[in-house]
């Protein structure tokens, strides 16, 4: 399958995707709620830490020019270092469990859109509340996960980030079906979880993946038209020496853009779904068919 093939495929699976949300448009709601709650969640977490920042003798030091040079500022702040990084430890797995739970709440009503079944906000996010412990215990595991791999990152330079990208995507391949395992399995024992997930995906597809590709070319198509849209007006309108008209088209294009990535991230969330009912149940949900279940992946070559 050349270039254009792949293109032409997940195209037609974004659209296959996007008509389940236009179907049941209740499900473009679940990223607004998520996104909101995130920034309150932000909020919450960042306003009290930067009112202490700037009260601190570090941060009136910072603030009146003198950078962190005040003898007094410096030690405050090295006297406090250890709790911010608590502090950040602590945000970083709450905003996973909060993205956990919304994704768990949102792919709930997802299956049950595929299912035929009517949807509801209110229905997904009781469903998730029903599930907190295999939430936080699989939030855990993979906040745990995503950090030590950036840790190791950091630490082994070039080649542990090569290294660590290999098994950034052999854990994301393993995992792309945590959240569906979570919301049908009692079990919540996240590296049960883990497994189910692992094993689902090699029970119908074997174990020649080398990565989940999903409508990655659809959504990179999109984008490039976009920017080479937002390119072209910028020239355009530099050489017609009208700041209104670039500034008032350049800030249509961006709002073009923003949609589309969410009308991108949308149809991926709903295609992961459908891969799922497909490789569990071995049913082919509507509208999509049997050869756009087995477009998502990127397979190994086999060896001459």
């Amino acid at each position: 399958m050349n270039l254009a093939e792949k293109i032409q495929t997940s195209w037609a699976l974004m659209k296959s995707s996007l008509r389940v949300v236009r179907d049941h448009p209740r499900l473009a709601l679940f990223p607004v709620v998520g996104g909101v709650c995130t920034l309150l969640l932000a909020a919450f977490f960042f306003v009290p830490v930067a009112v202490l920042v700037v009260q601190s003798p570090a941060g009136q030091a910072w603030l009146g020019g003198q950078g962190w040079a005040d003898a007094r500022a410096k030690e405050t702040w090295e006297g406090m270092r250890w709790v911010f990084y608590t502090y950040g430890v602590v945000i970083y797995f709450v905003s996973m469990f909060v993205a956990t739970f919304f994704n768990v709440a949102f792919y709930n009503e997802i299956l049950r859109a595929l299912a035929g079944q009517e949807v509801s906000v209110g229905h997904g996010l009781r469903f998730a509340r029903g599930k907190l412990r295999s939430i936080l215990l699989w939030s855990l595991l993979a906040g745990a996960v995503g950090a030590v791999i950036r840790a190791i990152e950091e630490r082994l330079g070039w080649v542990g980030k090569i290294v660590m990208a290999f098994i950034g995507m052999a854990w994301s391949v393993a995992a792309v079906f945590a959240i569906p395992v979570i919301i049908r399995r009692e079990e919540s024992n996240p590296l049960a979880v883990l497994k189910d997930s692992a094993l689902t995906l090699k029970r119908t597809w074997g174990e020649s993946l080398a990565g989940y590709v999903g409508i990655r070319l659809a959504g990179f198509a999109v984008m490039l038209a976009v920017g080479v849209s937002i390119t072209v007006l910028v020239l355009c309108t530099a050489f017609m020496h009208s700041w209104a008209l670039m500034i008032a088209g350049t800030a249509v294009l961006l709002l073009a853009l923003l949609a589309a990535i969410f009308l991108i991230n949308l149809a991926n969330h709903v295609y992961r779904c459908a891969l799922y009912v497909y490789a569990s149940e071995g049913v082919v949900p509507e509208p999509f068919t049997a050869d756009m279940m087995n477009a998502a992946w990127k397979v190994k070559q086999a060896k001459a």
